[in-house]
């Protein structure tokens, strides 16, 4: 979205029931590009804010109940007047840690915030650029998540955000690295890999290129994956989608397997589908709460065509 500090948009999430709270480990990650800096005595606007920003009846702040992540700009005579920096703030006492880190106009940026339990990160551009022990006393309530400005709407920021993703967990250095390799579709690396099975029950796997018949393709449960989830609309498995779809325990190990049925005819297109020298296929789709899914098994091409 495009953010504004004097009408631009900002967006406001709501409160969902699996965002991590508390003192719980968590990343955002987010591309951003800065429009604009204000030169009022308004010197920092927020990208995202989330938390309890009530007063304390004694008059002070909340004791680390905030995740903030911001940019503040230079301003005479208003700190801090030697920063076009990115900044983390949780309250509690200092409020602000800043990072050093200076946000450049109208140039993108990937940037990952990552707490662990204890200690907070920033990393611009797949390298971590600032960390600071902050918990375990930190205590992130549950509230409206926002993008492009602070809670309620103030302080709002004039850039443009992409690919906004919270997760439940610190990020691996490599993971944010490979994320921010990938450019901005950077997200694709969070395919999850799930285990396929083509032609259950056959070893090996032969499909005949001439074959008018359907192949059965199975997405396994496992007990890190539940193969109901996936959404069938969204599969394909060799360029082809699936022209039914039905659960059975194809394993026998106790769990529903979902099995798609596909056109041998329809997996021959020349880009996407299978020829004579190939030797495994990949199945992917995304499930129903639109985490990507990828699965490859092996094939055995029959007949071979005899050389001359």
């Amino acid at each position: 979205f495009e953010g504004g500090m004097t009408g631009g948009d900002s967006i406001r999430i709501g409160s969902p029931s699996n965002i991590p709270i508390g003192n719980s480990p968590w990343s955002l990650s987010m591309w951003v590009q800065m429009n604009e800096y204000q030169d009022t005595t308004v010197a920092y606007g927020f990208l995202f804010d989330r938390g309890n920003s009530s007063l304390y009846p004694s008059g002070r702040r909340p004791d680390r109940e905030m995740h903030r992540l911001s940019v503040g700009w230079q301003v005479p005579g208003y700190p801090p007047t030697d920063r076009d920096e990115l900044w983390n703030c949780f309250w509690g006492v200092p409020y602000d840690y800043y990072t050093g880190v200076t946000i450049d106009l109208n140039t993108w940026y990937h940037i990952t915030n990552t707490y662990d339990g204890s200690t907070a990160r920033i990393y611009v551009n797949g390298i971590e650029r600032w960390s600071r022990i902050i918990g375990p006393s930190l205590d992130i309530r549950s509230s409206d998540i926002w993008l492009g400005c602070g809670l309620g709407g103030s302080h709002a920021t004039s850039c443009t955000i992409d690919e906004v993703a919270m997760f439940d967990r610190p990020l691996t250095p490599e993971e944010i690295r490979q994320q921010y390799e990938n450019g901005l579709d950077g997200l694709d690396y969070l395919t999850s890999k799930v285990v396929v099975d083509i032609k259950p029950g056959s070893n090996p796997n032969s499909i005949n290129l001439k074959s008018k018949g359907m192949v059965p393709v199975a997405v396994l449960t496992t007990v890190d994956f539940d193969a109901g989830t996936v959404d069938e609309s969204s599969v394909e498995f060799a360029g082809a989608s699936p022209q039914h779809w039905a659960m059975e325990d194809v394993d026998n190990d106790g769990d529903e397997d979902k099995v798609f049925h596909f056109k041998m005819q329809e997996m021959r297109d020349p880009d996407l589908g299978l020829d004579e020298s190939s030797t495994e296929a990949t199945l992917s789709g995304v499930t129903y709460d639109g985490i990507p899914i990828e699965g490859t098994d092996t094939v055995n091409i029959v007949p071979k065509n005899k050389k001359k």
